[in-house]
């Protein structure tokens, strides 16, 4: 499970760069 949420957080960061900077604190 741990390793679909890292690949998920990856494909936000990929695709959605702007929006994971308030979330990279929960991914990272």
């Amino acid at each position: 499970m741990t390793f679909i949420i890292y690949l998920f957080c990856q494909y936000l960061t990929n695709n959605f760069h702007v929006i994971t900077v308030s979330l990279q604190s929960g991914c990272f």
